[in-house]
């Protein structure tokens, strides 16, 4: 299950129904895994509440975290040259483009992300990134580029972009303004098929929840794939069914249906 807009509920927390829901399912003996465009570093602290889930696949599959361990167990960082061929591509159709990169260490950003960040979000103040005095990465295990166009925003942004970036890269878009790129291999439905066949899981015992373009993959992927009903259209037209709203916990509707759970209710 994606995150932002699946699994949390609005304001980016796990619902005390949600939580309770996933631990359920996970003592039935299912692996629920989180799969997700954040970064490691801000997406373990959001499933505190919930004991049950030992994966994330974060940076949408650039990287894999074993909570059991309270470690990084894999990553799939660019090469130089892809790292570098993606931004020089990128700055020569738009020059003005704002970039910040995340890294095992943490998350980083130059001044024209803030600058470009916030012509649409006056308010944009980046609390979670450290801003560097230089205008590109100059690391070698650089996990995910985030991009900021100073006018154009989420899925026009993204479809500008897609024709001026090498093939070797994937890119997409969580919601947020700005569009993510990983390399190639380093997607959901790919990071979330190798880790199934790492535990074991067998594809026809498969099921996804998301709602935007990065999650596209997983959706494709798995055996069912659900779109919350939130979802961008572009989810709504491939995904095989469709969850409640993610206000409404529809991811834990939709588990508790498959494995006659009880919910726990009120609900906060």
């Amino acid at each position: 299950t994606d995150l932002d807009g699946t699994l949390l509920s609005p304001g980016a927390f796990v619902a005390s129904r949600t939580a309770a829901t996933v631990d359920a399912v996970v003592a039935s003996g299912v692996e629920v895994v989180v799969v997700t465009g954040r970064s490691h570093h801000s997406a373990v602290p959001l499933l505190e509440k919930v004991a049950g889930v030992r994966w994330l696949l974060c940076s949408n599959g650039a990287t894999l975290y074993d909570r059991q361990v309270g470690a990084i167990v894999h990553q799939r960082p660019f090469t130089p040259h892809q790292r570098a061929t993606a931004i020089e591509s990128t700055r020569a159709a738009f020059p003005a483009v704002g970039l910040a990169w995340e890294t095992a260490d943490g998350l980083f950003h130059s001044k024209q992300w803030v600058l470009n960040r916030r012509r649409s979000e006056p308010r944009f103040n980046p609390t979670h990134s450290q801003l560097v005095d230089r205008p590109d990465p100059d690391r070698h295990d650089v996990v995910k580029l985030m991009l900021a166009h100073d006018e154009l925003l989420t899925y026009d942004w993204l479809d500008a972009l897609l024709p001026h970036l090498p093939d070797d890269v994937s890119a997409s878009t969580s919601g947020a303004t700005f569009v993510e790129v990983t390399r190639g291999d380093a997607n959901k439905g790919t990071a979330l098929a190798d880790l199934c066949a790492q535990l074991g899981v067998d594809q026809a015992h498969t099921m996804a929840f998301g709602d935007h373009s990065n999650d596209l993959g997983m959706l494709q992927w798995a055996a069912t794939g659900f779109a919350m009903a939130n979802a961008d259209q572009r989810v709504l037209s491939v995904a095989d069914l469709m969850a409640p709203h993610h206000a409404d916990h529809g991811v834990a509707q939709i588990l508790e249906q498959l494995f006659g759970i009880d919910p726990e209710l009120p609900d906060s």
